[in-house]
C-alpha cells in the first residue's frame, strides 16, 4: 500500500510539474481572493519600470518654461510708436505670476501688463508706446507647477521714418 501511495504521489508531482512548465498552473484563478501568483522577479521588473516611467513624467511636468519665440527678437530694431511684445514658451505658464519689466533709455523701470494670447496659455502679449532708444525687457515666468524661469530681451527702437513725397517705400 505504501508503494501505491508513493506511486500516486509521483504522478501528482509529475502533473504539477507539467502544469508549471506549460504555464497553466500560474494562470489559474482559483486562488484565495482570485489573485494570480506572480514571480517576485517579474513583479520587481514591473515596479522598476513603473518607477522609471513615473519619474520621467514628473521631470517632464516640473520643467521650468523656456522661451521659444519672442517679438521683438533679441537685438531687433523696431519703429518708434506702439510696439507689440509677445513671448512664447515651451510649456503652459501661469499668466497671473508673469512679470514683464521694461528698462528704457531713461533708466526708469516700467512694469508692463500682459495677458495670455491663446487657450493653451503658452504665450503672453502686450503693447507699449516707445520712443527711440535702447530697451531691455526683463521677464520672469512660472510654469503651472511653480518652476520659475527668467531672462532678458534687448532691442532697439528707431525713430519712425516718414517717407518723402514722391519716394516709394
Amino acid at each position: 500500500m505504501a508503494h501505491g501511495a508513493r506511486q500516486n504521489a509521483g504522478r501528482r508531482d509529475e502533473g504539477l510539474a507539467a502544469l508549471r512548465i506549460s504555464g497553466e498552473y500560474t494562470r489559474q484563478s482559483n486562488h484565495a481572493g482570485g489573485v494570480v501568483p506572480v514571480s517576485l522577479f517579474s513583479m520587481l521588473r514591473m515596479l522598476g519600470l513603473a518607477a522609471i516611467l513615473s519619474g520621467m513624467v514628473i521631470v517632464q511636468a516640473s520643467a521650468a518654461p523656456a522661451l521659444v519665440h519672442s517679438e521683438p527678437t533679441p537685438g531687433q530694431h523696431v519703429a518708434a510708436g506702439n510696439v507689440a511684445v509677445k513671448l512664447s514658451f515651451d510649456t503652459v505658464i501661469d499668466p497671473f505670476r508673469a512679470r514683464l519689466l521694461l528698462l528704457g533709455p531713461g533708466g526708469v523701470p516700467q512694469l508692463l501688463p500682459a495677458s495670455p494670447t491663446d487657450d493653451e496659455q503658452q504665450s503672453i502679449a502686450t503693447s507699449v508706446a516707445l520712443t527711440p532708444g535702447h530697451y531691455v525687457l526683463h521677464w520672469r515666468m512660472r510654469a503651472r507647477t511653480g518652476d520659475p524661469a527668467q531672462g532678458t530681451l534687448p532691442f532697439d527702437v528707431d525713430a519712425a521714418t516718414v517717407p518723402k513725397p514722391g519716394s516709394h517705400p
